[in-house]
């Protein structure tokens, strides 16, 4: 398939497709209900709407007309241009990069964090990393614990006084 589509071998055969159809057809014949399903559907699209070779050659072509981009996009997929950081816009510059070299890391969790365990989970994991890490998770499990904390505090109050009350009374 490295091949481009400007060459008449790019292109697949009518033999092919009925080979393509003739293992469509044992899938469609499997247990798998989703399996067979779907390859029954892909096959009876074929059946219907690929009758001819040139049928065949013009959805190949609409398939496959941006091939070279794509293979092109995929081998230089990890390459930068010399110029990459000036050439980003001044909004993500100035988000994601400091003055002083530093650069803003965004990690996202992999788990729901409204529970409360995976909350803690994902910021202790993260600021086992980096330290200093900050963002709503973190004000979030710090919030809540400073809630926790105080609620507490003031039931420990109310018991206090209360306490400190009824020995007034007795008295």
């Amino acid at each position: 398939m490295i091949s481009s589509q400007r060459d008449e071998l790019f292109y697949s055969s009518l033999k092919d497709l009925n080979e393509f159809k003739t293992l469509l057809k044992k899938i469609s014949n499997l247990d798998n209900l989703n399996l067979s399903n779907e390859s029954q559907l892909l096959l009876t699209y074929l059946e219907e709407n690929i009758l001819t070779e040139k049928d065949y050659k013009k959805i190949q072509e609409i398939y496959f007309v941006k091939f070279d981009h794509m293979t092109s996009t995929l081998i230089n997929l990890g390459d930068k241009d010399e110029n990459f950081l000036q050439n980003l816009p001044f909004f993500y510059q100035e988000r994601y990069f400091s003055q002083n070299e530093k650069y803003r890391v965004e990690v996202f969790p992999s788990m729901d964090v409204s529970k409360k365990e995976n909350l803690e989970s994902f910021v202790k994991d993260v600021q086992s990393i980096f330290p200093h890490a900050t963002g709503m998770p973190v004000v979030q499990y710090y919030a809540g614990n400073v809630v926790i904390n105080s609620f507490f505090f003031a039931l420990l109050v109310s018991l206090i006084f209360m306490n400190d009350f009824f020995m007034l009374i007795k008295l």
